[in-house]
């Protein structure tokens, strides 16, 4: 029969071997890479420049100076593997992120590849309505 003590070392023993191969995979892999991972995760579907996702992550984080808790929380995310239906921090990454690439300036064509353009920002970005072509289309050059 198991003893108090051995269970309580058995337990923590285990836990060990199971965490310190997450843990050290976790401390290993940046915030930018996370963040390029989920993004690219998310957006499975689309053509993504490599390139503009990592460029992005940077800017996204450098803009968001990320602490200890901060940082805790998107590796947290990322071995928990959860996407933007799962946290909101990450659907404003994504969401972030196709606002600062030409994806809605392309009418949202999935076959063009996305490219990050710089970081969106509502008061020094130049005044554009991502939708504004479905209010205003193309006029065509028709004789009547």
């Amino acid at each position: 029969m198991l003893k108090r003590r051995k269970f309580l070392e058995f337990i923590g023993i285990g836990g060990a071997l199971v965490l310190l191969p997450i843990s050290i995979f976790v401390a290993v892999k940046s915030l930018e890479d996370i963040a390029f991972d989920l993004i690219t995760q998310e957006f499975h579907y689309l053509k993504l420049d490599p390139e503009g996702v990592r460029k992005y992550a940077q800017d996204y984080l450098q803009k968001d100076k990320p602490g200890i808790a901060s940082n805790i929380k998107w590796r947290s995310y990322y071995v928990l593997n959860f996407n933007a239906t799962d946290s909101d921090n990450i659907k404003f990454l994504v969401t972030y992120y196709l606002l600062s690439s030409d994806f809605f300036m392309n009418k949202m064509d999935e076959s063009k590849t996305v490219r990050y353009m710089g970081i969106n920002h509502q008061y020094t970005a130049p005044c554009s309505s991502h939708f504004s072509f479905l209010i205003f289309p193309e006029k065509t050059d028709t004789v009547s």
